[in-house]
């Protein structure tokens, strides 16, 4: 169950707040991204914590583990409606979509392991983790695809690239 928690920590690693009006500069964007995604990092945290303590059968570890699942869900639909929301630079709407659409698929497959969880049942919870499996490829393509279009657009404009910004497509 740990490399299912980390999967989820990978997928959570994501976010950016809602933002008014057009175009943003790109250390603006990043600033956004890095701030908003604190939060995420954190839930995510727990969410290992709570993953990797999960029995092989439902008992209590079970009810806490899908608290934690649909915090987490909810915190990646949220993400997933700010990175929509966000002023992106221009030249990054197609990257910018695709890091929405990682959240996307996070909290769906999220919220099949909530109720998987909630449901005690083993063969839902399994296939769930096979789902979250099978999204971690998938969240990972689409977060190297930003992390490269955000790494060339700063080098282009002579803006230094956040370290935090390498960990993401990885893991």
């Amino acid at each position: 169950m740990k490399a299912l928690g980390q999967a989820v920590l990978v997928v959570l690693a994501l976010a950016a707040p809602a933002s008014a009006g057009g175009g943003a500069s790109l250390s603006a964007y990043l600033g956004q991204i890095d701030h908003a995604r604190q939060p995420y990092v954190k839930a995510g945290a727990s969410l290992d914590t709570a993953l990797n303590s999960l029995h092989s059968t439902p008992d209590a570890t079970w009810k806490s583990a899908a608290q934690k699942v649909t915090a987490s869900q909810h915190a990646a639909e949220k993400l997933a409606a700010a990175v929509a929301a966000v002023a992106v630079p221009a030249g990054l709407e197609q990257a910018n979509g695709q890091l929405r659409q990682a959240a996307a698929v996070a909290a769906a497959d999220l919220k099949a392991l909530a109720a998987g969880l909630n449901a005690k049942s083993v063969a839902k919870v399994q296939a769930a983790f096979n789902l979250l499996s099978q999204a971690r490829t998938k969240v990972n393509a689409l977060n190297t695809s930003w992390k490269n279009a955000v790494t060339a657009a700063a080098h282009k404009a002579g803006v230094a690239v956040p370290s935090w910004v390498a960990t993401l497509g990885s893991s």
